[in-house]
């Protein structure tokens, strides 16, 4: 049975499980990693993200282990194995914007807190994909030029919080023009299928990629 998106949402009020929409949209999934699945080694990784490429051609993929100590020689690694089995996907880097332009990415991930960062990632070429937590968030990445907003959490996610619920989630699709990226807790088809009747064709997951 497919999770109630919030427990903080009264019974009398739709979840998302259970909005009512059009799901005809083609999604584009973002893929997330994390070492827990991908390795913390180059080898790994790469064996990790081959092994995906088997099941799954996603939009974009990030490589998300920010805290590694050779996070650039990890990145290096990445966006090679990405252009290689994914050509047509775009590789993503977190947060450093010079590292992201050396290695030829397509894209940088930035945090909310990092937005002060997105001007200098777009003069270097870089696409933008900015994470946010709240519709006063989804505003000034948007005022500030990121090209995709990342909105989360959708569903239940291990350490995450509390998920926005449905209205706050119809708030920010109501308001925000730039393209939405639904993530938090996005593992099952019925889960995509939910955010597609929302009319938003994007959606970002670590475990959907790797369960």
């Amino acid at each position: 049975m497919l999770m109630k998106l919030s427990a903080s949402v009264n019974s009398s009020k739709r979840s998302l499980a259970n909005f009512v929409g059009s799901n005809d949209l083609e999604m584009k999934s973002y893929l997330i990693t994390d070492p827990r699945y991908y390795g913390t080694t180059p080898e790994e990784l790469r064996a990790a993200l081959e092994g995906v490429s088997l099941r799954h051609t996603p939009w974009a993929a990030l490589l998300r282990d920010k805290e590694h100590p050779c996070y650039a020689d990890m990145a290096a690694v990445f966006v090679e194995v990405v252009r290689r089995i994914w050509p047509n996907t775009l590789a993503v880097i977190h947060s450093d914007t010079l590292l992201a332009s050396t290695l030829g990415a397509d894209a940088l991930h930035l945090p909310f807190r990092l937005l002060s960062k997105l001007e200098e990632a777009q003069h270097a070429g870089l696409q933008v994909i900015v994470s946010v937590h709240s519709l006063q968030e989804a505003i000034r990445a948007e005022e500030a030029g990121a090209d995709y907003i990342v909105v989360s959490p959708f569903f239940p996610t291990p350490g995450k919080g509390e998920p926005l619920g449905l209205e706050k989630i119809n708030e920010i699709l109501a308001t925000i023009k730039k393209p939405i990226i639904a993530l938090g807790g996005i593992v099952t088809q019925a889960q995509i299928d939910a955010v597609a009747r929302m009319g938003i064709d994007r959606f970002a997951s670590i475990r959907y990629f790797v369960s």
